[in-house]
């Protein structure tokens, strides 16, 4: 098929480059300084989109080998870097409660970073079993001959489905972040 890896990475780049468009249809303020304060959140954790789109076709790999142990616990390595970070920014004595204005750099790397390196390393745990049992990435283009045509109309209603929550999702977003900056005008 389309080199499912070349579209999440396609995917992501595009993505990332749109984040203050992506943080601005999504939340509905006027503080400039939490528009700011999103953007910067979407720029370092956007890219977690590659390596949540790396992790299942990884384990896919492995599980289709019969090699099921990697992909059950690399969410562990996920959690433990996730809590770490949170644990960290405790540690560091960093307020919990801060206003989009006063949030500084380490802050956000303590804080995004460790959320986007959380996943990173999920995906990258797959790589030694991956590489154990001889496995090398070759992209394959096209779709004709790889049984696409029996999952069409699931993939349909699957996209459509997608679309339904997201629409809902931005509904609720917007709702939600426009209640809050009124009530702070309160």
């Amino acid at each position: 098929p389309i080199s499912a890896i070349a579209l999440f990475v396609v995917a992501t780049a595009v993505l990332t480059i749109a984040s203050p468009l992506l943080v601005r249809l999504y939340f509905k303020t006027s503080n400039a300084e939490a528009l700011q304060l999103g953007t910067v959140f979407a720029f370092i954790c956007v890219p977690q989109i590659l390596f949540y789109g790396l992790y299942p076709i990884f384990g896919q790999v492995l599980n289709a080998n019969g090699r099921f142990a990697a992909f059950t616990w690399a969410p562990l390595v996920a959690n433990v870097v996730a809590i770490g970070g949170l644990g960290w920014f405790v540690a560091a004595g960093l307020p919990v409660r801060a206003d989009p204005g006063s949030w500084t750099p380490q802050m956000i790397g303590i804080l995004a970073g460790t959320a986007t390196l959380s996943i990173a390393l999920q995906a990258a745990a797959l790589v030694p079993p991956l590489r154990r049992m001889g496995f090398r990435y070759r992209p394959r283009w096209g779709f004709k001959g790889h049984g696409f045509e029996g999952v069409s109309d699931v993939a349909k209603w699957s996209f459509g489905s997608i679309v339904v929550v997201q629409v809902g999702f931005w509904v609720t977003t917007q709702v939600l972040t426009h209640a809050a900056d009124e009530g702070k005008r309160l």
